[in-house]
């Protein structure tokens, strides 16, 4: 009984900790990263560093330990790419709005990749799923674009010298996928990176991206000792 009430208010914590990610991408202001030292040193741990640009965990295990957490979509990469973009004020772009984090899990994943479960998936999809698919790249530009400043946006959208940079943010999907505004159900773009779609899949369940549900299902069946 104790065990399931853990279980229970983690789960509500974990819940709460994704609405309030969600909303602060939704307020489309910049987004001040959450002084949560407890979830920086375990991201540190996985990672073997905080990210400059961290906004909070987006996703957990049943156990707590971070998934993924959520980026800002400027002043991110490495130290090297933003010494190079210091020139500029509005900084690097790091179009992962949902960046996987998960060792264990993310080592599970890249064996699904190495049996060749990308086109497997790629080939199966139904028409249903596509336009899920779809519309989850669609909700992921959405989402990173609405989550910038709005002064980084107005530069953005004002500097004809950034427009590429804009296009980057605005319209690409999951893994920086590039959506074209002509999409449809016989031009789906290919699966890049099944730990990106993951990602997104725990970060924000309501979208219901197929692939990462696929990934969750054979991680469940493949790797049944693995803490999800």
């Amino acid at each position: 009984m104790k065990l399931l009430q853990y279980y229970f208010i983690l789960f509500q914590i974990t819940t709460a900790c994704g609405f309030l990610c969600l909303q602060a991408t939704r307020n489309a202001e910049y987004i001040v990263p959450r002084n949560d030292d407890h979830d920086r040193e375990l991201v540190r741990q996985q990672l073997g560093y905080v990210p400059t640009n961290w906004v909070c965990v987006s996703a957990r295990t049943q156990a707590g330990d971070p998934i993924a957490i959520q980026t800002y979509p400027l002043q991110g990469g490495s130290m090297r790419r933003q010494a190079k973009a210091k020139m500029s004020d509005i900084g690097t772009p790091f179009p992962t709005l949902f960046w996987f984090t998960n060792p264990l899990i993310g080592t599970a994943i890249a064996e699904l990749e190495r049996q060749g479960y990308i086109q497997r998936i790629q080939e199966s999809l139904n028409k249903s799923e596509k336009e899920e698919l779809l519309a989850c790249h669609e909700k992921y530009a959405s989402m990173r674009w609405e989550s910038l400043s709005s002064d980084h946006r107005q530069k953005l959208i004002e500097d004809p010298s950034l427009q590429r940079l804009r296009t980057m943010l605005q319209c690409s999907g999951v893994a920086g996928t590039m959506l074209s505004g002509s999409a449809n159900m016989d031009s789906i773009p290919s699966i890049k990176c099944l730990h990106a779609h993951y990602a997104q899949f725990r970060s924000c369940r309501e979208l219901g991206n197929p692939v990462g549900r696929r990934v969750h299902h054979w991680l469940q069946e493949d790797f049944p000792d693995l803490v999800l």
